[in-house]
């Protein structure tokens, strides 16, 4: 069982090593009025340099239409996921699945 352990262990401290490195997701950025660093990393990601190309541009209207919507909405929290609702029962289905 320790060879197990050690063997799942090596890829979990590769995978903590690099997480520093990923870029933050634009969405996060936009969410946070860092339009820029998001208009950036969009970029990176459709290869391209120009801020008007039309994938860029139709990317980020959907990730603002995305955060209007939610913020409409009133977007749940995670604490809401905890809270013992008659229509979800989360906390139920956490205690089963615990034990």
């Amino acid at each position: 069982w320790r060879f197990g352990v050690a063997a799942q262990l090596v890829f979990a401290v590769i995978l903590l090593c690099f997480v520093p490195l990923m870029p933050e997701s634009p969405r996060w950025l936009f969410l946070h009025n860092n339009t820029g660093s998001a208009v950036a990393i969009l970029m990176k990601m459709h290869g391209t340099s120009d801020v008007q190309n039309e994938e860029v541009q139709k990317e980020l209207k959907l990730i603002n239409q995305a955060i209007e919507i939610e913020e409409m909405n009133n977007a749940s929290r995670w604490l809401d996921l905890l809270k013992n609702k008659p229509e979800t029962q989360n906390f139920r289905r956490l205690m089963l699945g615990w034990w």
